[in-house]
């Protein structure tokens, strides 16, 4: 055989076992919701009842969990879902909801770990955070983004309640980052919505997303 073939495989097969058993949380809205696993509190009782858009609201549109985006994504990569704290509706900055008001994603990210059952205590390895679809949609201020931001966040002790979108995503990494030092973090940017059709808007929210991320050399850009 071509050895040079061979090495291709051999990354990927590296890659997956650096993943295998991992164990996966998800901060986000509609789009990483699916019923009867983001809204019932098994491992994390804070979720409990939250709406959800797939297999919900959307019934028959997705057959099976695996089929979601971040289904398929932890299928693949052999991880196991701890905590899939989603809620149809939800924005990042503030408390918001489709048939149910859940905190703001800045607050939810606290609770991504499993606080019941026989996970109780355990901290996700990885965390996917696909959230700002809603603040997007809802023509949250985005806010401006310069070095006063980062430190403007800070209030005494903990964080600031945030005022732009900006200040909330980057409260939420500082949280994530510092409950779950250990997780691999990564960040999604949006995908167009037909509920807000102002494309320079979403640029401009993505293109704020990619500027966050870059600050932190422990977070990772999945760029949709």
């Amino acid at each position: 055989k071509n050895q040079a073939s061979e090495i291709p495989f051999a990354l990927s097969k590296g890659w997956i076992m650096s993943f295998f058993g991992k164990y996966v949380s998800i901060l986000g809205d509609s789009i990483s919701t699916y019923e009867g696993i983001s809204n019932v509190g098994i491992t994390n009782t804070t979720i409990a009842g939250y709406n959800a858009w797939y297999n919900g609201d959307w019934k028959d549109v997705l057959t099976s969990q695996d089929e979601t985006y971040w289904g398929q994504i932890i299928s693949k990569y052999k991880m196991n879902l701890l905590v899939n704290n989603s809620c149809g509706g939800n924005r990042l900055m503030d408390a918001s909801g489709t048939n149910v008001t859940a905190p703001a994603g800045y607050m939810r990210v606290e609770e991504l770990a499993a606080n019941t059952g026989e996970l109780n205590g355990t901290k996700p390895d990885i965390i996917l955070i696909n959230m700002g679809a809603n603040d997007y949609i809802k023509g949250r201020t985005l806010g401006e983004h310069n070095d006063a931001t980062y430190t403007g966040v800070i209030s005494g002790t903990g964080y600031k309640t945030p005022e732009t979108f900006t200040e909330a995503y980057i409260i939420t990494l500082e949280k994530a980052r510092a409950l779950y030092p250990d997780a691999k973090i990564y960040c999604f940017t949006l995908l167009p919505s037909d509920y807000n059709k102002n494309w320079d808007t979403l640029n401009a929210y993505n293109t704020r997303i990619r500027e966050i991320v870059a600050k932190y050399d422990t977070v990772t850009l999945v760029d949709v």
